[in-house]
């Protein structure tokens, strides 16, 4: 947080020059050059101290003070404010003294000294309210809330930010406002609110823009980037991130070019010392040789003299000069640790990126997948029923005797118990995309499982004239949730019976290998051309047309490999060497497999 006071300074003086000291040092302060402001403050404070002004000399203190807080030398700033202090205490300057408790409670509050900070902002505001000084007020207000929101105390920190902005709004003087907002953009980041954040942080950038307070612009774009990172808004993030680092390098530029100037300029200062110091040694030796060649010896002690103080300043002017170049090469240091912090977050928005494109390829997809379901549900669902619905107004209306009906019904009911089982998977896929399943694993006797799919399904073998054989006996135990594996079965066995042709035969045959159970549902009907396989067990929807003309919607194959690598297995198929295909399932025989969502192990037979 930035805590500034673009204060007028008294102008007890009365005088043109100390007037334009304070204009060039409030004008530095508020471009953030501190050393310019410093310099002129220092000024002022001479020719208060030559007028003998001892409230001018306070106030001279007060921002000499905050000068130094802004360029972090909070050491300095407590002790000029401290000798402000005890000037303004000693005329008994209530008001001023209140003017100087706020820069004590901003300089407390950058060294994160909450306590002391909320002591002095209470002393500062109690002296300014009875000194009617509202922009003292506003600020010892300011600088409460800044505490408050480091004690986490974040609904008295609002209201304490808003009491100072109102007070400002009200008497007219707006130029600290942005420091303000800047400090409820940052509080409501804290709370999480991005949106408020980046509204408020909007005004106070726009609003320290035209006034040119160039360290509240800088606040304001940090927080403008860091809220739009957290709302994944990657254009803003970007746009505000490089704002800020304009900002930041401007500033750093600029103390590079001071550093610079003040070491060309005191080198050059000491340089010329150095010849002064040379040519009056040798005017002294000459006019000393002329009077008495006697002195020859004196002479050359002072020149041996001189020399010894030459090295010596040469030795100071030396380490003096490794001292900037060291602390140059710190700075630069810091500029590239910078530069690669950025080079990292730009690194982390690109991911971001990767991810976004990544969340829109999905969703595309699911648009996909939801027409797809509209289309199964309005054509694969509808028939049926109509088909129902036909029939049973042929019977109501005395069309069809009950006879005809009872063998029309036979067939309609095969076409019930796929449709139901259609259902089912639209339902179970549904859930499984929506929702998720929580597989619940136990001990499921596959020969009995199968027994029963095929009595449920034997209506629509008779129908076809279809053979049914389980050779997979009672008994044959794996691991895996009962619903699920139930649905597979039925899928795989539907399947069969769909590509068989009348008087075909379906065997369920198994084998063990190592820790798994294979489970093979074998039928002799048309078979697979082996360009559809691929597309078959892809992750597509892709179906084909039975023996008897029946329709598929290509969502049960697809749910059931999900279904199975969720329980560990896996489902692939082979052709059989006469005609037909063989759909083989495998599951694990014990608790000892992959957790669901891991890829299930590409089992083959061999």
């Amino acid at each position: 947080m930035i805590l500034l006071v673009l204060s007028t300074s008294s102008a007890v003086l009365g005088q043109v020059e100390p007037d334009s000291l304070l204009r060039a040092g409030r004008k530095a302060y508020q471009s953030g050059d501190y050393s310019i402001a410093i310099e002129s403050y220092r000024s002022y404070l001479s020719l208060a101290k030559q007028d003998g002004d001892d409230r001018a000399i306070a106030d001279a203190y007060r921002l000499l003070g905050d000068a130094f807080r802004g360029s972090r030398d909070f050491d300095e700033a407590l002790t000029e404010l401290a000798a402000g202090l005890k000037i303004a205490t000693r005329i008994g300057d209530s008001a001023l003294v209140g003017r100087i408790q706020d820069r004590v409670a901003a300089v407390y509050f950058e060294l994160n000294d909450l306590p002391k900070t909320e002591k002095a902002a209470n002393i500062a505001l109690k002296l300014s309210k009875s000194a009617d000084d509202s922009t003292t007020i506003a600020s010892s207000l300011n600088i409460l809330g800044a505490a408050y929101r480091g004690m986490k105390q974040f609904p008295k920190a609002l209201n304490t930010f808003y009491q100072a902005s109102d007070l400002l709004y009200a008497t007219g003087d707006t130029t600290d406002v942005p420091n303000i907002l800047n400090n409820i953009a940052h509080l409501h980041q804290d709370m999480r609110n991005f949106d408020a954040a980046i509204d408020t942080a909007l005004h106070s950038y726009a609003m320290a823009s035209s006034m040119g307070i160039v360290p509240y612009e800088e606040f304001a774009s940090q927080i403008l980037f860091t809220s739009y990172h957290h709302k994944g808004d990657l254009d803003k993030t970007v746009e505000w991130m490089q704002k800020f680092m304009n900002h930041v390098t401007e500033r750093n530029t600029l103390e590079h070019a001071r550093e610079l100037a003040s070491l060309r300029m005191k080198m050059e200062t000491e340089r010329q010392e150095q010849e002064n110091e040379h040519l009056k040694t040798e005017n002294a030796l000459h006019l000393q040789t002329i009077a008495n060649q006697n002195g020859r010896f004196l002479a050359i002690v002072g020149a041996v003299v001189f020399a010894m103080i030459l090295v010596i300043v040469l030795g100071v002017v030396a380490r003096r000069q490794r001292n900037h170049v060291t602390r140059l090469r710190e700075q630069n240091q810091q500029i590239e640790q910078q530069s690669a912090e950025i080079n990292n977050y730009n690194a982390r928005l690109q991911v971001v990126a990767q991810e976004r494109e990544e969340n829109q390829r999905r969703l595309m997809e699911m648009h996909g997948v939801k027409d797809k379901l509209f289309s199964i549900i309005s054509h694969d669902l509808r028939s049926p029923l109509n088909s129902i619905q036909g029939m049973l107004g042929l019977f109501e209306g005395g069309l069809i005797d009950q006879v005809k009906f009872a063998s029309m019904a036979e067939r309609l009911k095969t076409r019930v118990d796929g449709t139901t089982l259609l259902l089912d998977n639209l339902l179970n896929w549904s859930r499984s995309q929506m929702e998720g399943f929580v597989v619940e694993r136990d001990i499921l006797d596959l020969g009995s499982m199968i027994n029963q799919e095929c009595t449920m399904q034997a209506t629509g073998a008779n129908a076809k004239q279809i053979q049914l054989e389980n050779t997979v006996p009672v008994g044959t135990n794996a691991m895996g949730d009962k619903s699920m594996v139930e649905l597979v079965v039925r899928n795989l066995i539907s399947n069969a019976i769909k590509f068989t042709g009348n008087g075909g035969r379906i065997v369920a045959k198994w084998k063990s290998q190592g820790d798994h159970i294979h489970i093979g549902i074998c039928d002799d009907g048309v078979g697979i051309p082996p360009q559809l396989v691929e597309k078959i067990l892809g992750p597509e929807f892709f179906s084909t047309i039975g023996t008897a003309h029946e329709k598929g919607s290509g969502l049960g194959l697809r749910l059931c490999r999900d279904f199975l690598r969720q329980n560990g297995g896996d489902l692939w198929l082979t052709h059989n060497e006469n005609r037909g295909t063989t759909f083989w399932f495998s599951l694990h025989v014990n608790e000892t497999f992959p957790v669901a969502g891991e890829p299930a192990p590409r089992i083959r037979p061999i």
